[in-house]
């Protein structure tokens, strides 16, 4: 379909009625002689959105409108989402979905329109629909992995996990979407370990204290720092427990993560990864390398750290005599090729069963959480609001930001306190998450910043509101490190939630390590100084005392730094339970 004259008068009379006539005259042209093409079409989506901005247009005079209006029966695939896109910017949702779901029916059965569909369907809250969109794609990884194009198959479990799956935050439905993946991964993954030999055997004498910890790819993020920070621990124990070695397999390797673990004199191996072929053949020569490094050093055992994607491809492929599966979040990977599942708790905690799995604990560290941050910047950051705001905030992923219950927590926090405002993060500004500020008319008291130096943000902040029903890890360790008080949700993956409620409801520890937690929280006056909250509105009402009231906020912050300074900031209790996890002994 062609646009017509009288469409394409629709979308550029906004831009002339604006004085905008080279830019009118500019899309005029375009959009006469695109014939709908594709790259043409989408180019013109930016540039319309960033038009959008400069433009005062009458009411109903938008590109959203406007774009809208030429949609008909005759449209292509390629101006359907183009028109999708538009509508998406300007946060009308439903309708973006509307248009692609035409686009589906009609035949547009691509990857791309199934990963843009499951992502409106979560903007929308609607869980079964993307549950739906996360199986259609399961459906396009299962022919890939039947087909043998293993590495467009490694790309699509990729991009299912990070643009469906991780839309929603809980680990039952992360859990439930990467094991329907796992049956395929492995049977392909199976065939690729055939066609890359055996497992090497061992050209250097076994050492049961060499332990590979393998990332898929080199990058400082939450996960890599509490491995760091248990490297840490290891330099403090008395006697060796534990030789680490790094591996990174087939994704980049930064100097700056290379660095981190040689100032700890861990060695680090990347063994990156050609793309040469669909059918698995360059995958397997890598399987053979990656066998060969492991056995050169003498490596019994490899630990795959928390990533769950192409986690399934390199146990399946067994490319070590024993392979442990490390998750800091979601209990996610699973194989028949995984000797050993273990996670993260709380120092008082040794093992927990999930999914009728037993999973081996050890306690997280964030041994100097601050480290890399600025407080003279924190400091001019703070002075740039006006005197007597109070900063509430959370340093989170989008994803995590993204659940409606915390969002409304977090509107009803701010509108019972005009004084506050509320900053929020991630790599862009989530549309679902501005859109629901601005339909609360919050939008100028919640302020996106970006994906900044958390280290640094945690010494603006006066209060953390910690996301949930899915916490927030390091960065709520941050703000207690940098006493700031951090409101948590009783949830097992929130930082008091895991750390300090299933102590005290007796679930694990000793009676003593329970006296002693008592004493930090609940001091001879009887004020309880944790932060944490069994449902939304005590969330709330937590938060309102908190910004009521000065000196019980600093009485909170100060039993939270405390709590981190003892438990989660000290390493040795994490390097010490992992070294006996990773070298069998119990």
């Amino acid at each position: 379909m062609d646009l017509k004259e009288r469409d394409i008068i629709r979308i550029v009379k906004p831009l002339i009625d604006s004085k905008l006539v080279e830019e009118a005259a500019f899309i005029q042209s375009v959009l006469a002689h695109s014939k709908n093409d594709p790259e043409i079409i989408l180019s013109l989506t930016k540039l319309l959105t960033e038009i959008a901005g400069k433009v005062k247009y009458e009411p109903g005079w938008t590109p959203y409108y406007v774009v809208n209006f030429c949609v008909s029966e005759e449209s292509s695939f390629e101006f359907l989402h183009f028109a999708a896109k538009i509508c998406e910017f300007y946060l009308v949702h439903d309708r973006a979905y509307a248009l692609l779901l035409t686009a589906w029916q009609k035949g547009n059965r691509t990857l791309l329109t199934i990963v843009k569909l499951g992502q409106l369907a979560a903007k929308l809250s609607n869980r079964e629909d993307l549950k739906r969109w996360i199986s259609e794609a399961s459906r396009i990884y299962e022919e890939l992995c039947v087909n043998d194009c293993i590495n467009d198959a490694i790309a699509v479990e990729s991009q299912i996990y990070n643009s469906l799956i991780k839309q929603i935050e809980e680990d039952d439905f992360v859990a439930d979407s990467m094991e329907a993946l796992s049956p395929h991964t492995y049977a392909a993954s199976k065939k690729i370990g055939v066609a890359g030999g055996n497992v090497a055997p061992l050209t250097k004498q076994i050492d049961p204290e060499t332990i590979g910890f393998i990332f898929p790819r080199g990058a400082l993020l939450a996960h890599t720092k509490v491995v760091l920070s248990m490297m840490q621990g290891l330099q403090r124990l008395s006697s060796r427990k534990m030789i680490p070695v790094v591996l990174v397999l087939g994704g980049d390797c930064p100097t700056e993560f290379s660095k981190a673990f040689r100032e700890l004199n861990v060695k680090t191996i990347h063994i990156p990864r050609i793309y040469s072929s669909r059918d698995g053949s360059d995958f397997a020569a890598h399987i053979a390398e990656v066998r060969a490094t492991v056995g050169s050093l003498g490596i019994r055992t490899v630990v795959w750290i928390s990533v769950p994607c192409t986690a399934g491809w390199y146990f399946g492929a067994r490319i070590a005599q024993r392979q442990i599966y490390w998750t800091m979040k979601f209990h996610s990977q699973f194989s028949p090729e995984i000797d050993l599942y273990v996670s993260c708790g709380s120092i008082w905690e040794k093992q927990k069963m999930v999914r009728g799995r037993k999973w081996l604990t050890g306690p997280v560290s964030f041994e100097d959480a601050l480290s890399g941050g600025n407080a003279s910047e924190a400091i001019a950051i703070r002075n740039s609001f006006a005197p007597g705001t109070t900063i509430l905030g959370v340093l989170a992923r989008t994803e995590k930001i993204f659940s409606v219950p915390y969002l409304a927590a977090v509107a009803e926090i701010l509108d019972q306190n005009k004084e506050c405002i509320f900053l929020w993060t991630g790599r862009d500004e989530h549309s679902g998450v501005k859109g629901f500020f601005s339909e609360r008319g919050l939008a100028d008291r919640a302020i996106f910043i970006g994906w900044v130096n958390t280290a640094t943000y945690a010494q603006v902040l006066d209060i953390f509101l910690e996301t949930f029903p899915f916490g927030c890890g390091m960065t709520a360790a941050q703000s207690l490190a940098a006493t700031v008080p951090v409101i948590s949700y009783n949830h097992w993956s929130t930082i008091y939630g895991a750390h300090a409620a299933p102590l005290l409801n007796r679930e694990v520890g000793s009676d003593a390590d329970r006296e002693d937690l008592r004493n930090l929280f609940f001091p001879s006056d009887k004020q309880n100084l944790l932060s944490i909250a069994d449902d939304s509105d005590k969330y709330i009402a937590l938060a309102n005392s908190l910004i009521r009231d000065d000196r019980f906020r600093k009485r909170v912050a100060n039993a939270g730094n405390s709590f981190y300074v003892k438990y989660l900031g000290n390493s040795k209790y994490s390097a010490e339970r992992f070294s006996r996890i990773f070298t069998e002994k119990q």
